[in-house]
């Protein structure tokens, strides 16, 4: 469909929808509509002819979201592979993270990226582009985008930062849910990874902002931001070391420091802190300064009284004058701080900070703080219960604040002749604890000497009782922290930044595009003189691709054969064509059997293409033939098969059912079939399609190569079945299953389902996959394999009964057909697989379960052919020890889900015909005769699966056996 040149924009972006839609749209018409629209949003340079109009805000906002979603959801999944093969994958990267020197809708796009990434099932391609978009276009640049278009009122500009904001936030979540897809997550997108970037990236923005870089400013945006951050847990109140806790102030304490260090007096201009602080709701704010404190604590400091540390404690006082700034005048964050000082035990580390900082920013908020702090302090119910270390943080934190006060001030001569203060230095001598007793005898002593009287009081010598923790408090209140100044033994600041760089400091000189360029050591490099040479200069690899993309250079040259990108494509590629042996004809083969699988499954749960083509695509795989050698031929049809079985089970499942029963298939294809359906089953199920637990023990070394090798070297095709029964069987022989809580069970069967409005609002990247083999294992899977084998052995024996008085009679039990040993236990054990992995299913006791019972009781004691049967021979060792395994396994089930209860009394005379045919199985052992076929190793599992049947149906008869009496009579 071809693009013309248009007046209207709105008309050329409904046909560039159209075009990207079109069921029949191939590569270059692909290639090319990308472009002009590219081009015509100004991020692609391109001399394609595209609309005259140029686009408007009002048009991308309402069609770019759409493009990009119908880019994720129906190119990318189809076309993807082949774009990434011919070099034009980076024109769907464009679409999403676009360069920020391409135009002035390129942040747009990015924003609008986030919302069509996040909108969409998280896949590998998503968490490609989402790669891309997180590590050019973090918070501070999506901000600078939406706020630098003139377009945009301040209304619009905020609804649109708030739902970019929810998408930044929301991408490590909604790919962490994806990892029970087992999809490779890039270390990137941990959540701690990402949320300390994510925090480096918030603070760069406020830095870039303060040091007046021409970014816009919107308070209530980055209010926003700030209340998204603490929703998040960004904002913690306690330090905490484990590695996955993340907290701005954390992250970004270093850049803090520096940032203070180079601002006079540790104020950033213009006061953007400020402002934040004044108008965060109070809750937050909270938060946020509890964080504060958290990340400026220092344990280490506590009541060191050294130079050093005091030099520490101003200069982290100073962190809080870049933060909190003039705000400490306004009353209602004044009594935040307070409120998160008191709020719980911090260390004499932070009282320490926060009294220098009110000292050196506002000595009238000492006295404030002081009132609220004696309140808490002299309150009799705060004497009496709190714990010792409560009581001497908060001590210490009054006699910090008193030692600020100038000797006999208001305040200080206030507090000593206060009624409140002394009635509580008596409860205080009065407590029991002679620690907290001595909180009050210092408090006291203090306040006395700092208002000129004489108070002492003894015992403050010796060892124990607090008596340490107040000599050392002494010391410290001996001089204040504010008061120190830089020597020599003290390190000066600039030694500090020199000693502790920070990567977020040079955040305010990269200017507005916030990108840093990189020095390399090889643009210095100059080449030797040397003459010049006659020849033609070599081209360039542009002019390499250039070349290569020409079609009028390809003349005579062999087409490439392109991946198929649609499924009717793959059943055109793999449909034989032409002669035999045909080299186009054996590399479209080959690639089909290729892209098969891959193909089948990225087209799982897009429209209708697969299941419409699912049944013609079933049998064209079912009847290839390996007639060119081809590696790995058979494996890559069963993996095809099997990605059908798992896609689109509906139609799969009852399809190979019938043809697994027409005589135009090998024994070889047979195979293939009963493997796919088994493999698809079981990876339906969400059961391991690999038999680890199982493995061939030999009593003496053994001179084969490993598995792989041998079958590898020998032409043998490992038996995927056999391997995972064997497993199953082990398992079961092994260990002793445990019976249900019936309770349990009626308890979950009366919730009944959810509300519709709870599943539709559920997060679409964590659903269940659409199909449930527990729901589809009885209609489309056991159910038909077991009615075809009655039909078919129906058939055969009327076609035998028919024939039987002939010269020729007919004999249906060949060695390539179905009754044949080789083929039927192979059959029998794919039934025991899908059987196990449908102990979940509804119908499993009324109706699997009845069943296939009967049916491995008839093959075990019935021979498929009457010409077999009346020869009198019986059946071979492989087809009985098949059926006790796929018994075993139904029994065990039975006994977990209702202790047998409606097999013994719902089908009593299955039941006992088992235990009859088991009966008859340890007489034959133990008289010593051994069944036909049957070797070593296949007498001892014999007698192992036999003696677990006759175990698990004897006590079924006994636990049922009255019930059971009953029903017969």
């Amino acid at each position: 469909m071809e693009i013309s040149d248009e007046d209207n924009p709105q008309a050329f972006v409904k046909t560039i929808l159209s075009t990207l839609q079109s069921t029949s749209l191939e590569l270059d018409s692909l290639v090319g509509t990308l472009t002009r629209f590219l081009s015509w949003i100004e991020l692609l340079s391109s001399s394609e002819p595209t609309c005259s109009s140029p686009p408007t805000l009002k048009l991308l906002n309402n069609y770019l979201p759409q493009v990009q979603r119908v880019l994720l959801t129906q190119i990318v999944v189809t076309w993807e592979p082949l774009l990434k093969e011919t070099d034009q994958l980076y024109l769907i990267d464009i679409f999403f993270c676009p360069p920020q020197d391409r135009g002035r809708w390129s942040g747009l796009a990015a924003i609008h990226a986030y919302a069509s990434l996040c909108s969409e099932p998280i896949s590998h391609s998503s968490i490609r582009l989402l790669s891309l978009l997180t590590s050019l276009y973090n918070i501070d640049t999506c901000y600078r985008a939406i706020y630098e278009i003139r377009e945009l009122n301040s209304a619009q500009a905020f609804v649109l930062w708030t739902e970019t904001v929810a998408a930044v936030f929301s991408v490590p979540g909604k790919i962490a849910n994806m990892a029970h897809n087992q999809i490779d997550v890039p270390t990137e997108f941990s959540q701690s990874l990402y949320l300390t970037k994510l925090c480096q990236n918030a603070y760069g923005l406020i830095e870039q902002i303060s040091a007046g870089l021409g970014v816009p400013v919107d308070y209530d945006a980055l209010i926003h931001l700030f209340s998204k951050l603490t929703n998040n847990g960004l904002f913690p109140l306690r330090k905490w070391n484990a590695p996955s806790d993340v907290s701005f102030f954390a992250t970004n304490m270093a850049a803090i420091e520096e940032s203070a260090s180079r601002s006079p007096n540790g104020l950033s201009s213009p006061r953007i802190w400020t402002r934040i602080m004044e108008e965060l709701p109070p809750g937050i704010r909270l938060s946020v300064i509890c964080s504060l404190f958290s990340s400026l604590d220092a344990t280490e400091v506590d009541l060191n009284p050294s130079s050093k540390e005091r030099w520490a404690i101003k200069q982290k006082s100073d962190v809080l004058r870049h933060i909190l700034q003039q705000s400490i005048v306004d009353v209602d964050i004044l009594s935040a701080v307070i409120a998160a000082l008191m709020k719980d035990t911090w260390g004499m580390a932070i009282p320490r900070i926060l009294v220098c900082y009110l000292f050196l920013e506002n000595p009238k908020a000492i006295e404030s703080t002081l009132i609220r702090v004696v309140d808490r302090w002299t309150d009799p119910a705060h004497v009496q219960h709190s714990l010792l270390s409560y009581h001497r943080y908060l001590t210490g934190l009054l006699l910090l604040l008193v030692s600020y006060l100038e000797p006999s001030s208001k305040p200080l001569t206030t507090l000593s002749m206060s009624p409140q203060f002394i009635s509580s230095i008596g409860i205080y001598i009065s407590h029991l604890d002679p620690a907290v007793r001595r909180c009050g005898l210092l408090a006291a002593e203090t306040v006395a000497e700092k208002t000129g009287k004489s108070l002492r009081f003894d015992g403050w010598d010796g060892v124990g009782e607090g008596r340490e923790w107040a000599r050392d408090l002494r010391t410290l209140l001996s001089s204040r922290d504010a008061d120190i100044v830089a020597t020599e033994d003290v390190e000066t600041p600039e030694e500090c930044n020199q000693a502790a760089p920070s990567p977020v400091s040079k955040l305010s000189q990269l200017g507005a595009s916030g990108l840093q360029v990189t020095y390399d050591s090889d643009d210095s490099l100059t080449g030797y003189g040397s003459p010049p040479s006659s020849r033609s200069p070599s081209p360039t690899p542009e002019e390499l691709d250039e070349i290569e993309r020409d079609p009028t250079l390809r003349v005579g040259r062999k087409q490439k054969i392109l991946k198929p990108v649609y499924v009717s494509r793959l059943i055109e590629i793999l449909r034989p064509k032409g002669k035999d042996g045909d080299h186009e004809s054996v590399e479209k083969l080959d690639v089909g059997l290729s892209e098969a699988a891959e193909l089948i499954r990225r087209k799982r749960n897009y429209g209708f293409e697969l299941a419409e083509n699912a049944a013609e695509l079933s049998r064209i795989l079912l009847g290839l033939q390996d007639d060119y050698e081809l590696d790995n031929f058979e494996k890559r049809r069963e993996a095809a098969l099997t990605a059908l079985v798992v896609c689109c089970p509906q139609v799969a499942g009852p399809l190979f059912a019938s043809e697994w029963f027409l005589n135009q298939y090998s024994v070889s294809q047979r195979f293939t079939i009963l493997n796919a359906l088994a493999l698809g089953a079981r990876e339906l199920a969400g059961l391991s399609t690999s038999n680890a637990s199982y493995s061939l023990h030999h009593s003496f070394p053994s001179k084969r190569l490993p598995l792989a090798l041998h079958a590898k070297y020998t032409g043998l095709q490992p038996n995927v079945v056999q391997d995972l029964l064997e497993g199953i069987k082990d398992n079961m022989l092994s260990s002793r299953p445990q019976p249900r809580n019936p309770e349990t069970r009626t308890r979950r069967l009366r919730l009944g389902e959810l509300p519709r409005n709870l599943v539709a609002g559920a997060n679409r990247v964590a659903e269940k996959p659409a199909f449930s083999y527990k729901d589809l294992a009885a209609e489309y899977f056991i159910i038909p394999l077991i009615n075809g084998f009655w039909s078919y052995m129906r058939d055969e024996q009327t076609r035998e009964l028919r024939t039987k008085h002939t010269e020729r009679p007919y004999q249906g039990a060949g060695n390539a057909t179905i009754q044949s040993p080789l083929v039927l236990v192979q059959f029998l054990r794919t039934i025991g697989v899908l059987i196990h992995a449908a102990q979940n299913s509804a119908v499993y006791l009324s109706v699997l379960a009845p069943n296939t019972l009967e049916l491995m009781l008839t093959v075990a004691t019935t021979p498929a052919s009457i010409a077999i049967r009346d020869d009198g021979n019986d059946q071979t060792a492989q087809e009985t020890v098949s059926a006790l395994e796929v018994t075993l396994i139904i029994l065990v089930a039975c006994q977990e889900l209702d202790g047998c209860r409606s097999l013994a009394l719902d089908h009593t005379a299955l039941l006992l015909g088992i235990a009859q045919w088991t009966s008859d199985l340890l007489t034959i052992l133990d008289n010593g005769m051994r069944l036909r076929g049957a070797s070593g190793p296949q007498d001892q599992a014999i007698g192992r699966v036999v003696a677990a049947v006759a175990l698990r149906v004897d006590e079924a008869t006994s636990k049922w056996r009255r019930s059971m009496v009953d029903t017969l009579v």
